[in-house]
């Protein structure tokens, strides 16, 4: 299923600092520290690498980025918490935070929200994005740089075999509270279906009465 991927997301502080490096000055060349929990090896872990090539070659070694992949600097929580608080300077980490802060945006977590690429681009490079984008940097002092794409997700453990959320649970170590906050809008839906079929049976009887 395609899935929304990685947000590279920056401090504002350091976001105008990369806008205005236009040399070194007095203090030399400066370094950013760009984490998350990717291991190397992985397509995140090869996109920091170029991105971190990038910005010492724009800048002329005035600028440069250090990786800290494996989660050294902490987890994804910990980490978008650590870019609002100024320990770390970038994060690449995936689009949970958006659900977090702002769970009016959380929808973007769905699976099968989006048809292919095209559509996940048109939405998070649009005016959903923007919007994204401007919750952050109005509420969390951050700045989404970019969306990169991560690929199709899929639930898969080899720990053992998952039948039901509390397996779920014990295996992301994600708390059910958090999982249940973003299944309601969806078991208040089924809910609601059968109770019009349970007690508005015409509905369910219009098609055959229709061919009757």
């Amino acid at each position: 299923m395609i899935r929304t991927s990685f947000a590279l997301i920056v401090g504002l502080g350091i976001a105008t600092l990369i806008a205005g490096c236009g040399g070194a000055g007095d203090g030399g060349p400066r370094q950013l520290k760009l984490a998350y929990v990717m291991a190397p090896g992985g397509p995140a872990h090869e996109a920091a690498e170029y991105f971190a090539k990038l910005v010492e070659e724009k800048t002329k070694g005035e600028l440069t980025v250090k990786l800290y992949p494996s989660a050294q600097l902490g987890n994804d929580r910990e980490l978008a918490e650590g870019v609002t608080l100024g320990s770390v300077d970038m994060v690449l980490g995936g689009t949970a935070p958006v659900g977090w802060y702002f769970p009016r945006y959380a929808a973007i977590e769905a699976p099968f929200i989006f048809r292919d690429y095209d559509h996940l681009d048109r939405v998070l490079k649009g005016p959903i994005g923007r919007e994204i984008s401007a919750a952050f940097a109005a509420q969390r002092g951050t700045l989404i740089l970019d969306w990169w794409h991560r690929g199709p997700r899929y639930l898969t453990t080899t720990s053992r075999k998952v039948t039901v959320l509390y397996v779920i649970t014990g295996v992301s170590g994600v708390d059910m509270k958090e999982i249940l906050q973003y299944l309601w809008p969806f078991l208040i839906a089924i809910l609601l279906v059968l109770l019009l079929i349970t007690y508005v049976p015409s509905i369910t009887l219009f098609l055959p009465n229709l061919f009757a």
